[in-house]
């Protein structure tokens, strides 16, 4: 396809077929737009074909690299931006880029913990995305539950309670557990992991 768009650009500008251009080159020597040329328009004709493929194949990966981008700030933000909500007041973020996920005033539980030690229940958490949803034994029970990402780094920064299948454990569904160790807290403090990670508590992450 490429050839033939060379040939015929080549044919527009010289008026010659190119099944003739040998038959031209022989009685009239090379020329091009009515100028001489060093060089037989046989290579004229692959010389254009060499730079209209490379401006194709040029064109091709850049509309690869926009279509990823696309896909990559439509699984981000929804709408071809990655949207992050600021809260304020007393804030916990993401250890690793300082991105807002929860208020203190919406912590339900502290006694929560995970392989890595603390974990805090939150009502309402902000700016994450959701992982599958996958049956999960705590020591509460079995649970339906889905892993949190931070939307601005994508770090796994917790879980998400779907469904709870123990009546008693009802009131988590909805609600998410974000790991102490994964953020900051509203002083700007760390949580380190520590001898706390082994001690048994209400749940425990199995990631």
């Amino acid at each position: 396809m490429l050839g033939a768009l060379g040939a015929l650009a080549v044919e527009g500008l010289t008026g010659v077929a190119w099944q003739d251009a040998g038959k031209v080159e022989l009685i009239e020597g090379s020329s091009y737009l009515g100028l001489p040329l060093p060089f037989s328009i046989t290579t004229l004709i692959w010389i254009e074909v060499l730079v209209i493929g490379s401006t194709f194949l040029a064109t091709t990966d850049c509309t690869r690299n926009n279509k990823r981008q696309r896909k990559f700030w439509v699984h981000s933000g929804g709408m071809g931006r990655l949207f992050v909500q600021s809260l304020e007041g007393k804030i916990y973020s993401c250890k690793h880029c300082r991105t807002h996920l929860a208020l203190c005033e919406h912590i339900v539980s502290k006694s929560f913990h995970c392989r890595h030690g603390k974990a805090y229940l939150f009502s309402k958490v902000v700016n994450v995305t959701s992982g599958e949803k996958e049956e999960r034994m705590m020591m509460t029970g079995l649970h339906t539950v889905a892993d949190i990402f931070c939307v601005g780094c994508g770090s796994i920064v917790g879980w998400k309670y779907e469904t709870a299948h123990e009546k008693s454990q009802k009131y988590k569904e909805g609600k998410s557990v974000l790991e102490r160790v994964k953020m900051s807290g509203p002083d700007g403090s760390n949580y380190w992991v520590s001898h706390e990670a082994q001690v048994g508590s209400s749940d425990a992450d199995d990631v």
